[in-house]
């Protein structure tokens, strides 16, 4: 009953009212509430079920508390930082690797694409592999929006290209991106980027000889605005795919990305979010 009434109290702060103790209540539109990566009531919650399956069922709820509040806002802190390091422009988290599809079971290639909707699966950094149906975004044909987002489109397929290139995709071969669809959507999103975009890409081409990376501020400020549009559009269509996706630091690359649960815990990566992923 004890751990109860902790739960209960932290759910109330969540939810934006006071404490019992009298302390001051988290609002509601903080954004650490708002995003639902590692939501503050996660965070509670699956604290609380490890701090009892160590130590066992506390008697004490005061002596529970000092425990538990120190390591959840350690964990909080680590998250919010790597969530601010995560964000497009709009201050929305977003995967940066994603792929459109068109709705229906038969692929076609982009340039035929009718006035149906299509789905937007974001893919895990380290295996290639796409969220499920049930975390896709589902949208409406838009040319206005898809040329909005073409810059974002265009540096994620070069990633995944590049990925696919030297074979660092390490997924279940089934979830896998296909290549042949990443190439005709490679060739299809050139289509829909002005001059100046197509520019930058290319001089950062001429630049690093790859273009799976942003390698100028130019370039990083287009790609991040671009992807604002997708975490807008996440937030509001669907956020189920933030219950298949960890965010992590890439200790290689030195910069954060997401990946799927099981991948969180790979050496490759520092994860804020252990329990999360181990839970997943």
């Amino acid at each position: 009953p004890d751990v109860v009434d902790v739960v209960r109290e932290l759910q109330q702060i969540i939810g934006g009212g006071a404490s019992t103790r009298g302390g001051e209540g988290i609002a509601r539109d903080d954004p650490i509430c708002q995003l639902g990566i590692g939501s503050v009531q996660d965070i509670a919650m699956r604290t609380t079920r490890e701090l009892i399956l160590k130590d066992g069922c506390p008697k004490d709820k005061f002596a529970f508390e000092q425990i538990m509040m120190p390591v959840m806002e350690n964990r909080l802190r680590q998250l919010s930082e790597l969530q601010v390091k995560l964000c497009a422009g709009n201050g929305l988290p977003c995967p940066k690797m994603f792929i459109l599809k068109e709705a229906g079971d038969t692929w076609r290639h982009p340039t035929n694409w009718g006035r149906n909707n299509l789905h937007l699966y974001f893919v895990c950094s380290h295996s290639g592999q796409m969220v499920t149906d049930k975390a896709r975004i589902t949208l409406k044909y838009s040319t206005e929006w898809l040329k909005s987002v073409a810059p974002a489109l265009k540096a994620s397929l070069e990633i995944l290209k590049s990925s696919l290139d030297v074979s660092q995709i390490r997924g279940d071969s089934s979830s896998i991106v296909d290549s042949t669809k990443v190439l005709e959507l490679n060739e299809w999103v050139k289509q829909l980027l002005d001059d100046n975009q197509r520019q930058l890409f290319e001089e950062s081409k001429s630049n690093t000889g790859d273009l799976s990376c942003a390698s100028t501020s130019s370039l990083q400020t287009l790609v991040g605005n671009a992807l604002s549009y997708v975490a807008e559009k996440a937030a509001s269509a669907n956020i189920n795919w933030q219950s298949e996706m960890t965010p992590v630091l890439d200790n290689e690359k030195k910069e954060p990305t997401f990946v799927m649960h099981k991948y969180a815990l790979d050496p490759a990566y520092t994860c804020p979010m252990e329990s999360a992923a181990v839970e997943a």
